[in-house]
């Protein structure tokens, strides 16, 4: 015991504990910038606060420490609602479910602590530290979005959705943003030194991309196709831990049923993720019932519902599938782990409850499918988490004329979630210059503009019908059709020029 407050004195003394204080509290501030809190400049002033603990500090060992907690303050707070999903929908008990979510984040924090590392090695004395710490910034984004499964949540553009900024996501994507607040750091650094009058020029530089933004705002990257479409979506908010009993299926179906069924002006009429809770196969005669209904209304009707791909096989797609006027049939590809599969599944199944989840046996689409064919439009459909991956989502929607999303967002109760989910999907409309029609269980269910603006909103944990038109519209973005490649070379170059420039000893905080 003695041994251990000597320890934490000797820290304290050197000035430790200060430090990776101090990288939490930056990373804690980020999740600020997001929704639903929107308060945008914590981006970069979070961004600005972590470069500054790593270059103050005089260890490497002590930098990696500042980049591990800077990330356990971003995704203990930006992603806590894993801890909803584990424990209040996954059936682990409170200690459970808190060791589970903390080892997630813990992991998570990994990647900043790597960033960090690199960072002090490399960066802190190159003259061009900032366009450096830009690239590095952006790399390791990309890294956390394809590393195992992916996890692209938390991307820093992301908190642009809606501002002057988020005007580039149609040239470049999430990523270029993410490179623009990176780099703006660098003001905050001019603001915080009070060296306006030392370095106007490389801050005239620097607050280009804002600049810029505001000129790209004039640009108009998609046109109206065509008469728009009358859309219902049905929120019938079943409530997640009893969607799946069996004693709830028909109460379930009747309900969907009815409540579509007076939405005799609707051309479009969309049900949630798995709204269903019944096999594609075992489900036919309730399909031909909605069937003959939507045909005789000249309607088309969208729902998600599991789809067993053998017979003799307990292996399932989560899928849409179009009825009514149109066709289509779209298996998800993009999976949730141990929420709709089990990784290291013959070890790590029916150990506890979390890992042995209702309808967690579903297996990946393949990669080549066509999109949804809908009153003569073509649809690109995005399944709840695989609207988060930017490239992914590129590939869906390239060459169509709106998106559609749908989403259980149940998983995340009451939690801050359902509104970063809600936001990624105004990104992803803004970056593709199309309207997104985003249909969930219990909210937030919208109706999106080109600009990722909302048009109309559903309340949240109500039993509803969001109505309103969708337009399909023609056009490409540079980003939808070049991706997030041009980012990636433009991060790279960074990076390599901060490395490559004359070091200098001076002092840069």
């Amino acid at each position: 015991m003695t041994s251990l407050r000597d320890t934490l004195h000797t820290l304290i003394q050197q000035g430790v504990v200060y430090q990776i204080s101090l990288a939490l509290f930056a990373g804690w501030l980020l999740p600020f910038a997001f929704a639903p809190y929107d308060a945008w400049w914590c981006a970069p002033l979070s961004v600005y606060l972590f470069l500054r603990r790593i270059c103050l500090v005089k260890q490497l060992k002590l930098a990696a420490w500042c980049g591990w907690f800077y990330g356990l303050g971003a995704f203990g707070a930006g992603v806590s609602w894993v801890f909803v999903s584990i424990h209040d929908y996954g059936g682990a008990g409170l200690v459970l479910a808190l060791v589970l979510t903390s080892l997630f984040v813990m992991g998570l924090a990994l990647l900043p602590a790597l960033q960090a590392v690199l960072a002090w090695r490399y960066l802190r004395h190159s003259r061009a530290l900032y366009l450096g710490w830009a690239g590095l910034w952006v790399l390791f984004e990309w890294l956390r979005s394809h590393l195992l499964t992916g996890f692209p949540w938390l991307l820093l553009g992301t908190s642009q959705a809606e501002t002057l900024l988020g005007a580039w996501l149609p040239v470049g994507g999430v990523f270029l943003v993410s490179f623009w607040l990176a780099l703006s750091a660098y003001v905050m650094h001019v603001i915080f030194t009070r060296q306006w009058a030392k370095k106007p020029v490389y801050l005239g530089l620097v607050l280009l991309p804002w600049l810029g933004a505001w000129g790209l705002q004039q640009v108009t990257w998609s046109t109206p196709s065509g008469e728009p479409l009358a859309v219902s979506l049905i929120q019938a908010n079943i409530p997640q831990l009893e969607k799946w009993l069996p004693e709830q299926r028909m109460q379930s179906l009747k309900l969907y049923y009815q409540m579509t069924a007076k939405e005799t002006q609707a051309e479009v009429i969309i049900w949630p993720e798995t709204a269903v809770p019944a096999l594609y196969q075992n489900a036919q005669g309730y399909l031909n019932q909605v069937q003959e209904g939507a045909l005789a209304a000249q309607a088309t009707l969208i729902t998600g519902i599991p789809f067993r791909t053998h017979p003799e096989q307990n292996q399932y797609h989560n899928t849409l599938i179009v009825v009514g006027e149109g066709a289509g049939v779209y298996h998800k590809q993009k999976l949730v782990p141990f929420g709709e599969y089990v990784p290291l599944e013959a070890w790590l199944r029916g150990l506890i409850q979390f890992f042995d989840l209702p309808m967690s046996s579903f297996i990946a689409g393949p990669s080549e499918q066509a999109p949804l064919r809908v009153q003569g439009h073509q649809v690109a459909p995005l399944i709840c988490y695989e609207a988060v991956y930017p490239d992914f989502a590129a590939q869906q929607i390239r060459s169509t004329d709106w998106i559609l999303m749908v989403s259980n967002d149940t998983w995340f109760g009451g939690s801050i979630g359902p509104w970063q989910h809600l936001q990624i999907a105004q990104v992803r409309a803004r970056e593709h210059a199309r309207m997104l029609v985003r249909a969930t269980n219990n909210g937030v269910s919208v109706i999106l503009d080109p600009q990722g603006g909302i048009v109309v909103q559903g309340e949240q944990f109500a039993q509803t019908v969001i109505r309103g038109q969708v337009q399909a519209y023609q056009g490409e973005t540079p980003f939808s059709r070049f991706g997030s490649l041009p980012t990636g070379v433009l991060a790279l170059f960074a990076l390599a020029y901060a490395l490559f420039t004359p070091k200098t000893q001076a002092r840069l905080f």
